[in-house]
């Protein structure tokens, strides 16, 4: 962060609200009033070519308002979430695009390192939700849903947030995919919402 470059260029006036890398290319997912487009360009370059668009369709009465796109790789794939009730899958090879239905409103997804997409969606009551074949189905998950989703730094270490009802917040952990977790025993700020990991992988950054 010493020196920054403008990387604008053809980028379309909308609000940028996911940024990702992938081998070489930055993509951006960019919000225009109800429309999300997503966008690549060469890491350095300010050419941005889309990709793909869908329009959000989320209904203030039985959808979660305010929850932004959130952008993953997955192998061949790039998946949006596409709030209120849908998510987005285009295959970089085929360029094809597919939506599919999410379970409920969506209030928090990703995709993990492992493979398993996930989820907590409703309007009155939030559950956990996973997929194991690329959102085309979704199964109630084994964890509570006061159990925030799991962040992956590879197919098997991850932490997350877990806390009883009106109960402390901790860091838990697992190397085993999630087999078993070890929960920490300091308590976190209960505004502490996501993790991620730093580049080398070796730390762990609460926001």
């Amino acid at each position: 962060g010493a020196t920054w470059k403008d990387l604008r260029g053809n980028l379309p006036f909308g609000l940028v609200v996911h940024l990702i890398e992938d081998q070489g290319r930055v993509l951006a997912a960019v919000l225009r009033g109800q429309r999300l487009q997503v966008l690549s360009a060469a890491v350095g370059d300010a050419q941005w070519q889309p990709l793909f668009s869908t329009e959000l369709n989320v209904s203030r009465f039985w959808d979660a308002v305010n929850v932004r796109p959130a952008l993953y790789l997955d192998g061949p794939r790039i998946v949006a979430s596409v709030p209120g009730q849908q998510m987005a899958v285009f295959d970089k090879t085929s360029a094809q695009l597919s939506l599919r239905a999410m379970p409920g409103s969506i209030q928090y997804f990703s995709v993990g390192k492992d493979g398993v997409y996930r989820c907590r969606c409703g309007s009155m009551k939030v559950d956990p939700y996973e997929s194991r074949d690329q959102g085309r189905t979704w199964q109630a998950a084994d964890t509570s849903r006061y159990f925030m989703l799991p962040v992956f730094r590879d197919a098997k270490f991850a932490v997350r947030l877990q806390s009883a009802f009106a109960g402390p917040t901790r860091m838990a952990s697992t190397r085993n995919g999630g087999a078993t977790w070890t929960e920490g025993t300091p308590e976190v700020p209960h505004d502490l919402a996501w993790f991620t990991y730093s580049r080398d992988a070796q730390s762990i950054w609460g926001t």
